[in-house]
Protein backbone atom coordinates (compact mmCIF):
# COMPACT_ATOMS: atom_id res chain seq x y z
CA UNK A 1 0.00 0.00 0.00
CA UNK A 2 2.16 2.27 1.00
CA UNK A 3 5.30 1.93 -1.77
CA UNK A 4 2.73 1.37 -4.29
CA UNK A 5 -0.58 2.67 -3.70
CA UNK A 6 -2.05 0.02 -5.14
CA UNK A 7 -5.48 0.21 -3.25
CA UNK A 8 -8.11 2.89 -2.45
CA UNK A 9 -8.51 1.39 0.98
CA UNK A 10 -6.15 -0.71 3.29
CA UNK A 11 -5.45 -2.50 6.54
CA UNK A 12 -2.23 -0.89 7.78
CA UNK A 13 0.02 -1.09 10.80
CA UNK A 14 0.70 2.29 12.70
CA UNK A 15 4.18 2.23 12.48
CA UNK A 16 3.91 2.10 8.73
CA UNK A 17 1.02 4.38 8.66
CA UNK A 18 3.73 7.23 10.62
CA UNK A 19 6.91 6.64 9.19
CA UNK A 20 4.59 6.98 5.81
CA UNK A 21 3.00 10.39 6.92
CA UNK A 22 6.47 11.05 7.93
CA UNK A 23 7.86 11.42 4.54
CA UNK A 24 4.85 13.16 2.80
CA UNK A 25 2.67 9.55 1.75
CA UNK A 26 -0.95 11.09 0.90
CA UNK A 27 -2.60 8.55 3.51
CA UNK A 28 -5.19 9.12 6.00
CA UNK A 29 -6.24 7.28 9.12
CA UNK A 30 -9.73 6.42 9.09
CA UNK A 31 -11.27 6.21 12.89
CA UNK A 32 -11.71 2.40 12.49
CA UNK A 33 -10.45 -0.16 14.66
CA UNK A 34 -10.05 -3.67 12.34
CA UNK A 35 -8.46 -5.90 15.25
CA UNK A 36 -8.76 -6.33 18.73
CA UNK A 37 -6.37 -4.69 21.00
CA UNK A 38 -3.47 -6.89 22.01
CA UNK A 39 -0.33 -6.85 24.42
CA UNK A 40 2.83 -7.64 23.01
CA UNK A 41 4.84 -9.28 25.69
CA UNK A 42 4.16 -12.65 24.40
CA UNK A 43 5.90 -11.87 20.76
CA UNK A 44 9.48 -12.59 22.20
CA UNK A 45 10.57 -16.22 22.69
CA UNK A 46 13.86 -17.77 22.83
CA UNK A 47 14.99 -21.31 22.93
CA UNK A 48 14.97 -23.01 25.84
CA UNK A 49 17.30 -25.49 24.77
CA UNK A 50 19.92 -22.71 25.09
CA UNK A 51 19.72 -22.52 28.52
CA UNK A 52 17.82 -19.64 31.14
CA UNK A 53 17.32 -16.53 29.72
CA UNK A 54 15.78 -12.68 31.52
CA UNK A 55 15.84 -9.34 29.68
CA UNK A 56 18.65 -8.73 31.13
CA UNK A 57 20.78 -11.40 29.81
CA UNK A 58 20.20 -10.00 26.32
CA UNK A 59 23.00 -7.26 26.01
CA UNK A 60 25.23 -8.27 23.26
CA UNK A 61 22.81 -10.93 22.44
CA UNK A 62 21.45 -11.30 18.53
CA UNK A 63 17.46 -10.80 18.29
CA UNK A 64 16.07 -11.40 15.18
CA UNK A 65 13.18 -9.46 14.23
CA UNK A 66 11.42 -9.58 10.97
CA UNK A 67 11.49 -6.04 10.11
CA UNK A 68 13.10 -2.78 12.33
CA UNK A 69 10.25 -0.33 11.66
CA UNK A 70 7.58 -3.39 12.06
CA UNK A 71 5.18 -2.01 14.88
CA UNK A 72 5.35 -5.44 17.18
CA UNK A 73 9.03 -5.04 17.43
CA UNK A 74 8.39 -1.37 17.97
CA UNK A 75 6.46 -2.31 20.96
CA UNK A 76 8.62 -5.40 22.21
CA UNK A 77 11.87 -2.44 22.45
CA UNK A 78 9.64 -0.35 24.09
CA UNK A 79 8.74 -2.88 26.40
CA UNK A 80 12.36 -4.29 27.24
CA UNK A 81 13.28 -0.94 27.70
CA UNK A 82 10.58 0.31 29.98
CA UNK A 83 9.12 -2.43 31.67
CA UNK A 84 12.74 -4.67 32.54
CA UNK A 85 15.59 -1.82 32.05
CA UNK A 86 17.24 -3.64 28.77
CA UNK A 87 19.83 -0.98 27.39
CA UNK A 88 18.03 -1.24 23.59
CA UNK A 89 21.66 -0.18 22.32
CA UNK A 90 23.90 -3.29 23.88
CA UNK A 91 21.15 -5.40 21.81
CA UNK A 92 22.48 -6.91 18.42
CA UNK A 93 19.72 -6.50 16.09
CA UNK A 94 19.23 -8.62 13.20
CA UNK A 95 16.68 -8.22 10.77
CA UNK A 96 14.97 -9.99 7.74
CA UNK A 97 13.01 -7.36 5.88
CA UNK A 98 13.08 -4.26 4.40
CA UNK A 99 11.18 -1.23 5.75
CA UNK A 100 7.74 -1.23 4.44
CA UNK A 101 8.40 2.73 3.99
CA UNK A 102 10.86 2.44 1.19
CA UNK A 103 12.52 5.99 2.13
CA UNK A 104 13.11 4.72 5.56
CA UNK A 105 16.71 3.52 6.36
CA UNK A 106 16.95 1.31 9.36
CA UNK A 107 19.90 2.41 11.90
CA UNK A 108 23.10 1.52 10.96
CA UNK A 109 23.96 -0.70 13.70
CA UNK A 110 21.15 -3.02 12.81
CA UNK A 111 22.16 -6.20 10.79
CA UNK A 112 20.58 -7.86 7.85
CA UNK A 113 20.76 -11.66 7.69
CA UNK A 114 21.45 -13.57 5.20
CA UNK A 115 18.73 -13.29 2.30
CA UNK A 116 18.28 -17.16 2.70
CA UNK A 117 17.25 -17.56 6.08
CA UNK A 118 14.38 -16.66 7.26
CA UNK A 119 12.49 -15.44 10.74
Amino acid sequence: MVRDAAFDVAELAIMTFLQAKAYGKPLVLLPARVGPARFQHQCIVYNMERGPLTPADLAGRRVGARAWSQTTVTWVRGILAADYGVDLGRVRWVTFEDPHVAEYRDPPSIERAPKARTC
